[in-house]
């Protein structure tokens, strides 16, 4: 692989600029990462990304630079990193569904499943309430009914946003229909499901949520549902403060992090760690039963195993063990590190390990 030789006191300087820099997604998603470390108490979080599992390498595959070696958390819900990747597969794995399934003539519905809570209910409350109900709408006598209308399947997101009346747990569903249905047959469904529903949160001991706020509607052809589906990437548009310019609206949950960052002894940091607590191992996204094999799509991966999918690469450069954690703490410059190998500028990386003391053996035949 031809390594390509720049001048580097600019690249050096870029890659040693503060968050006021304008960032690529990767340089703000590895520091936010490195940052909310810091404040977390999910424990596999904290390790992600600065604890070696094998030897530490860096290489390029393609025009991607690669690593192996580092243990990664897999938890779309607490870490950008993961998050993004996971979320990419994920994006992928809908839009082919869909392609698939409009290849077989099918139509969808799409729907939104919301909870009505109270200021102070945690996620964990939620999340159980919302299960138990999302079970009452799809187990018994009441599971023929989807069928009845043609339902062949679906795919089910699990979603939490932030605001000032605190963490919201709500559910979008992409249903797998085989036909387009009347306006009274979609009217019937839509109302069956929403009252089952809303009857089972109330057994949960939650308020019974509006019917205005349970959408429900037929898409033909689902373009662009797939990247709607798996939107909660961690964005630097969508925060302020430490990391971003706010632009967005401050629903994302990436928000409350920032937040959280900003002062860490504020209450954003107690309603964070909450948050981690409460979403651990819940699962993001649901596939019914038999849907992939109909779809022909390969068997569903772990977001633990997308976020340890690694390509098999030649190593340029070997990090040292007592290096590792350094080297993932840094963030930004870690991020930068891999552009430069993206880049082809060995010169700019071999400059940023040794000005930030990361011990490391070139792998790779080299000639100033």
């Amino acid at each position: 692989m031809p390594i390509h030789k720049t001048p580097q006191s600019s690249l050096i300087d870029n890659a040693n600029k503060g968050s006021s820099a304008s960032p690529d997604k990767r340089d703000f998603r590895y520091e936010l990462r490195s940052a909310a470390q810091s404040v977390s108490v999910h424990l596999r979080f904290k390790k992600c990304g600065c604890t070696a599992v094998g030897p530490v390498t860096l290489g390029i595959k393609g025009k991607v630079a690669q690593q192996r070696g580092l243990y990664t958390c897999g938890s779309v819900w607490a870490c950008p990193v993961c998050n993004a990747k996971v979320m990419a597969k994920r994006q992928s794995e809908i839009a082919e569904a869909i392609e698939a399934w409009k290849g077989l003539g099918g139509t969808f519905i799409f729907e939104t499943l919301t909870v009505s809570h109270r200021s102070g209910d945690s996620v964990a409350k939620q999340r159980y309430g919302v299960q138990a109900s999302w079970n009452a709408i799809n187990k018994g006598s009441f599971k023929e009914k989807h069928s009845k209308y043609g339902q062949h399947g679906y795919v089910r997101i699990t979603e939490v946003t932030s605001g000032s009346n605190g963490e919201h747990v709500h559910l979008h569903v992409l249903r797998f229909i085989e036909r387009p249905l009347s306006i009274d047959d979609l009217q019937n469904w839509k109302d069956s499901i929403f009252n089952r529903w809303a009857d089972a949160l109330q057994k949960q001991g939650m308020r019974r949520p509006s019917a205005k706020f349970h959408d429900f509607q037929p898409i033909d052809s689902a373009d662009g549902l797939a990247g709607y589906l798996s939107k909660n990437y961690a964005n630097p548009n969508a925060l302020s403060g430490v990391f971003g310019d706010g632009k967005q609206p401050d629903t994302s949950i990436w928000r409350l992090l920032d937040d959280a960052l900003a002062n860490p002894r504020s209450q954003a940091r107690k309603r964070w760690n909450a948050y981690e607590r409460d979403t651990f191992g819940m699962k993001q996204m649901n596939w019914s039963k038999g849907l992939r094999a109909q779809l022909e799509l390969n068997a569903e991966k772990s977001d633990e195993e997308i976020a340890d999918e690694q390509e098999v690469f030649e190593p340029i450069i070997e990090v040292h063990p007592d290096s590792v954690r350094t080297l993932g703490k840094l963030g930004r410059v870690h991020s930068r590190i891999l552009r430069q190998l993206e880049l082809g500028n060995l010169d700019a990386v071999l400059n940023l390990l040794k000005e930030h003391s990361i011990q490391h053996t070139v792998l790779v035949t080299y000639s100033p």
